[in-house]
Parts: C-alpha cells; sequence; structure tokens
C-alpha cells in the first residue's frame, strides 16, 4: 500500500512542477516497485510501476531527456501488459501521440490517437474509460490543429465536450486533468495552434480556472494566452 501510494504521490508532485522532488524520489520507488511486482505480482503493483515509468516520462520530457523518454514509455508499457490494463495501455499511446506531435509527425500522433481509441474498446465502460477517452480526443484534437485540419479538430472537441458533460472532473483519474475545465482550454490552445489569436483569446477570456486544476494545466494554459495577446 505504501509503495502504490508512493507512485501516485510523484504524479501528484510532477502535476504541481516540483520536477527535481520527484526526480529524487523516483529512481528508488522503481526499484521497490520492481522487487514487489515480480515477488508478490498482483495487477495493483504492476499498474502502480506503470505508472512510475509514466512519472520518468514526464520528467524526462520537461527537463529534455527525450531519449530516456521514449525508453520510459517503453517500460510503461511493459509492466501495463503484465498489468492487463487497456486504460494505462491507452495512455501510454496518447503519451507517445504527443512525442510525434511535438517532433511534426502530426500522421502518426493521430494513428496512435486512433489506437489508444481502439485499445480503450477492451475497457469497461465506466468513468475510467471514459476519462481516458476524453483526453485521447483532446490529444487528437492539438494534432489535428497543427496540422491544419479543421474538421478534425472540431470533431475531437464535440466528442471531447459530450464526455465531459456527462462524467464531470474526472481529474483524478490517471492525473490526466479530463473535465470540462480541460476540455476548454484544449479548444482554446487548438486555435493558437491554428493561428486564430482573436478567437483563441476571446475564448481564454470566458475561461475560469478552479482552484483544482493541475499547477502543470494553469501554466501551459497561461502560456497560451500569452501567446495570443503577442501575437494580437
Amino acid at each position: 500500500a505504501q509503495l502504490i501510494a508512493a507512485a501516485d504521490e510523484l504524479c501528484a508532485t510532477v502535476r504541481a512542477t516540483h520536477l527535481r522532488n520527484a526526480a529524487r524520489a523516483l529512481p528508488d520507488v522503481i526499484a521497490e516497485l520492481t522487487t514487489a511486482a515480480w515477488n508478490t505480482p498482483s495487477t495493483v503493483m504492476w499498474q502502480a510501476l506503470a505508472s512510475t515509468y509514466r512519472t520518468a516520462h514526464d520528467i524526462a520530457v520537461k527537463l529534455g531527456y527525450y531519449d530516456l523518454s521514449s525508453v520510459a514509455l517503453d517500460r510503461m508499457d511493459w509492466a501495463a501488459a503484465r498489468a492487463s490494463d487497456p486504460c494505462l495501455a491507452a495512455v501510454r499511446q496518447y503519451m507517445r501521440a504527443l512525442v510525434y506531435f511535438r517532433e511534426g509527425e502530426y500522421r502518426i500522433g493521430q494513428r496512435l490517437i486512433t489506437t489508444g481509441h481502439r485499445v480503450l474498446a477492451q475497457a469497461d465502460d465506466d468513468r475510467e474509460g471514459h476519462a481516458v477517452a476524453g483526453q485521447l480526443h483532446l490529444g487528437g484534437s492539438v494534432i489535428a490543429a497543427r496540422a491544419r485540419d479543421e474538421h478534425g479538430v472540431s470533431e475531437h472537441v464535440t466528442q471531447a465536450k459530450e464526455i465531459a458533460t456527462r462524467i464531470g472532473d474526472a481529474s483524478d483519474v490517471h492525473w490526466l486533468s479530463f473535465g470540462p475545465a480541460n476540455v476548454a482550454m484544449h479548444e482554446m490552445s487548438a486555435e493558437v495552434e491554428m493561428r486564430h489569436y482573436d478567437e483563441a483569446l476571446r475564448q481564454a477570456r470566458g475561461i475560469n480556472l478552479p482552484a483544482s486544476v493541475a499547477t502543470s494545466r494553469r501554466a501551459h494554459f497561461l502560456l497560451d494566452r500569452a501567446r495570443s495577446e503577442m501575437e494580437t
């Protein structure tokens, strides 16, 4: 139970943007969880280990160690497969899609989003699965925006809005921050990516972020708004 809680705390620390603290704690948690998962294998132990590799990816990407981030995503896939958890596997596809998004490989990113949805077909029809599906749509919206696919943006945002309306705030699910506020932020971010700065600024002025929004997401929103204000 302590190790599972430690894996969860690492996710929270990254969302709070305390990257140094998370990086210091991460190696020991990975080592302990790996030992525990092999000695007493269970779904929750492999899930927790997959979560720590997801955290390793987050830290590596944010600090610019893209080679290590790729290794972390491979290890995440390895642990998620042993947990037989389609939601975690879909989260990995979402994160892989964002890697290709950053590299300008938009078609590959879009294919990975589609693959993530296919993986989710094996998941239960519950709040967790819906939240992951919604986050996949949000990732797809930004990738489509960068590819100048306005129809794709509209489709993904519409789907994400429908899910958010149905399940409400699900920011606790896999620390994805999915919910109405995140949908609004991604819709605005997509406008920024398409260089519709006037529309992005109009949307930004109507977004009131709740206090519960993770610092990392709040920072992204403020950067997008600042960029829109600068461009206009």
